[in-house]
């Protein structure tokens, strides 16, 4: 084996080869200044020393040797997790709906209690408008027939 053997792969599938986050695949490139290419996809390809690969992936295990027995135990946890924060974004979400609900309410009976008042308002008035519109026989001319006389009307 040569050293100048290289194998060209994208960060994800770098970090996958060696069982490491994206970001920690990142820093062993920036470290050991391997070389980057940008690809027409977007993706940054490096190109990785074949020594650099494990030959084979790395397998987690527990205490006792099951592969991926710690994996699917945090999944299990994750998944409980995230019920739980979905159970009480819910009571959240019932109860911010009954405070809708009683504010809506308070809104609409507020609102037919200012109609009552605006009601009472207009008929206490009634006699005062009549009394205005009554004292009012003709519109008043437009400016126009005023300075020309009544000849325009």
């Amino acid at each position: 084996m040569q050293d100048d053997e290289v194998r060209v792969m994208t960060y994800a599938e770098f970090a996958a080869a060696r069982g490491v986050t994206i970001l920690s695949a990142r820093r062993t490139v920036q470290r050991y200044k391997w070389r980057k290419t940008k690809g027409n996809d977007g993706l940054t390809r490096i190109s990785v020393p074949i020594a650099a690969i494990p030959a084979e992936p790395p397998v987690v295990r527990d205490d006792e040797g099951e592969p991926g027995a710690v994996l699917i135990a945090w999944l299990i946890e994750s998944s409980k997790l995230a019920d739980q924060r979905v159970e009480r974004a819910e009571a959240r979400a019932g109860a911010a709906e009954a405070q809708v609900a009683e504010i809506r309410e308070q809104y609409l009976a507020e609102l037919r209690e200012m109609r009552e008042w605006q009601m009472r308002l207009l008929t206490q008035m009634q006699p005062w408008w009549r009394s205005v519109l009554g004292r009012r026989r003709q519109p008043a001319s437009p400016p126009i027939g005023r300075l020309l006389g009544s000849s325009i009307r």
